[in-house]
């Protein structure tokens, strides 16, 4: 039987915001951890990447209302 075999000291489940932001905290509390982030999309932060004019909105140092598509 064949099977890929990770391993590490941290999987994150999801490469979301939440995800990353918990793999990064992860990775800064010990720099020898071995953290992964599985996600099941093709790349990690996907949905924060569609918001905040492709800048994500956890970051986006020049917010401004022309960026976003509303009647508000």
């Amino acid at each position: 039987m064949n099977q890929n075999v990770i391993k590490s000291d941290i999987a994150v489940i999801g490469g979301g915001a939440s995800g990353i932001c918990s793999a990064i905290s992860a990775k800064s509390s010990d720099k020898n951890l071995n953290v992964i982030i599985l996600e099941k999309l093709l790349r990690t932060g996907t949905k924060i990447l569609a918001s905040g004019n492709g800048r994500c909105n956890l970051g986006n140092k020049n917010l401004s209302s022309e960026f976003y598509h509303s009647s508000i």
